[in-house]
């Protein structure tokens, strides 16, 4: 009986087997660019109805279904009426596609590839993404954990749900002005669990407290080792003003924001640092299948916690007979580099100089150098800390003594000087007379010549323009904007030769270019999509 059984079990098996590879042969296959597209296939030469799954998407007035990849799959006609309602969102669309003509010369780009037409039938909504976001879960202030801290006079509460220091997300550095970065020696360090931000793209994140007692000033205090200039201003919560910035960064399908708060109080700098990690997009099979945690979301939770926090006073008492710092004036004492040592036999390996700074009464120091052409600086940041970003205003506050090795590539066709200028800050204050400057000229960027070998000729980037679409917000009152996409990126964009303020608010579609590097990319051309971003 068991082998009858089994003999069955083996039959059935094999007749599924046999119609499973029937029906992979019969259905025709399609390019890999539209592989996201799930497709059911009728037989015939130049139309078949299809199903498929999706995000819609409207560009020039012309509605569209995009992939994974933000790649448009299908043009869309029909019934479309609407879908205006539900850009950015997942549906499932039936149809008939009606294959593109076939382009007289082969396509170079996603731009330029012209995908087929649906006409479509039916429309099923799958998931409507808010503009709101997803909204914490807060729970009741009542079940809030309390946290108090006599020797440094702090009291705080965080929510119920917040965990134990356990995931990757906890691990955040230090972020004071003038002090090498450190993850422990924290007073709160707790967990932001992922169902905070229920079915979004919400993964963890970290709340962690940190008091600074070497710092002595509150100007000092309201400065960061390193910051981002668009992103740091002030905030008041309750009656305690922060000064905050904000940290980026992209790794391993997440994108990661760190929000860092500092105020002064009682003689005492105190630090409050958010982490919150997201999925970006990657991996996803449709980016719009799950709803996106917005910024508001991020400090509705940070006000949340922000505004339970109070001051008393600390028991902590710094002994000090020191001058105070309207008496004294910090100086440069040493500002030096040493040789630089050239890999001329490997090429693409940048050359390397050692810098280093002594100075006196200071809290921190910046070191400014201007943006040259085909000439590249770089850190190794072994001690947590390296130079900032050129130009005449610098992102990084550094130790008041110090030193870092650069890496110098210098992609012209003669040495080149690199012009460092250290300038000395004191309780948040710059003491331009005190600046010291050096130069030091960086070799051209070869290999060394072999026998027959050809002159090396140093290479130009090519500035090559790309398309971008999304909307446009400005950033504080600066002549920089925020081009903001559906699918959740972000790039901060400018133009000399537009002006971009009458598009705010809009949905554009912009070609644009990054020059060296550099992280802003420059529109050189815009059209209007919509006159608003809804």
């Amino acid at each position: 009986m068991v082998i009858t059984e089994l003999q069955v079990y083996i039959q059935a098996v094999k007749t599924l087997s046999i119609v499973l590879l029937a029906i992979a042969i019969a259905v025709p296959l399609r390019s890999s660019s539209w592989a996201q597209a799930q497709t059911t296939q009728q037989k015939n030469p130049t139309s078949s109805v299809v199903e498929v799954v999706g995000c819609v998407d409207r560009k020039e007035g012309r509605f569209e279904l995009t992939n994974v990849f933000w790649w448009v799959v299908y043009y869309l006609t029909g019934r479309t009426a609407g879908l205006e309602n539900h850009i950015g969102d997942e549906v499932t669309l039936h149809g008939l596609e009606v294959p593109s003509p076939a382009p007289s010369t082969p396509a170079t780009s996603t731009e330029e590839r012209r995908p087929p037409t649906l006409h479509v039938t039916s429309v099923e909504f799958m998931v409507h993404k808010s503009p709101e976001g997803v909204r914490p879960i807060l729970g009741n202030l009542d079940t809030w954990v309390s946290y108090e801290n006599p020797l440094y006079g702090i009291r705080l509460r965080y929510l119920a749900t917040f965990g134990d220091a356990k995931s990757e997300y906890t691990q955040v550095q230090t972020n004071f002005a003038g002090q090498e970065p450190i993850t422990g020696n924290s007073i709160v360090n707790v967990s932001i669990p992922r169902d905070t931000y229920p079915e979004s793209n919400f993964v963890g994140g970290g709340f962690t407290v940190f008091v600074d007692p070497r710092i002595r000033s509150e100007g000092t205090c309201k400065q960061f080792r390193t910051f981002w200039p668009e992103h740091t201003s002030s905030m008041s919560v309750g009656r305690i003003t922060y000064s905050r910035t904000l940290d980026v960064g992209v790794a391993m399908g997440t994108a990661g924001s760190v929000y860092y708060f500092h105020t002064f109080q009682h003689g005492l700098c105190y630090e409050f640092a958010f982490e919150f990690a997201e999925e970006n997009g990657t991996g996803m099979d449709v980016p719009c299948s799950i709803q996106w945690v917005s910024e508001d979301n991020e400090f509705e939770v940070m006000r949340s916690v922000l505004s339970t926090v109070s001051f008393p006073n600390p028991q902590f008492k710094r002994a000090s007979t020191e001058a105070t710092s309207q008496q004294l004036v910090p100086s440069v004492i040493s500002f030096e580099h040493g040789p630089i040592l050239e890999r001329p036999l490997i090429r693409g390996t940048p050359n390397t100089i050692g810098i280093s700074w002594k100075t006196t009464n200071a809290d921190y120091v910046q070191i400014r150098y201007p943006c040259s052409k085909f000439l590249y600086a770089s850190t190794v940041q072994s001690r947590g800390y390296g130079l900032g970003k050129c130009g005449a205003e610098t992102d990084t506050n550094l130790p008041p003594n110090g030193s870092m090795s650069l890496l110098l590539s210098n992609f012209n066709s003669k040495p080149t000087d690199l012009v460092l200028t250290i300038e000395p800050f004191l309780d948040g204050v710059g003491h331009p007379k005190e600046s010291k400057t050096i130069s030091i000229s960086a070799p051209v960027h070869a290999p060394l010549l072999q026998d027959n070998a050809k002159v090396f000729k140093p290479p130009v980037p090519a500035t090559k323009a790309d398309t971008l679409t999304g909307c446009l917000k400005q950033i504080g009152s600066t002549n920089k904007y925020w081009l903001a996409s559906y699918s959740g990126w972000q790039r901060v964009v400018r133009s000399d030769s537009i002006d971009l303020s009458v598009y705010v608010n809009h949905l554009v579609k912009i070609s644009a270019v990054r020059e060296d590097q550099a992280p802003d990319w420059i529109v050189t051309s815009l059209t209007t999509v919509s006159d608003s971003c809804e």
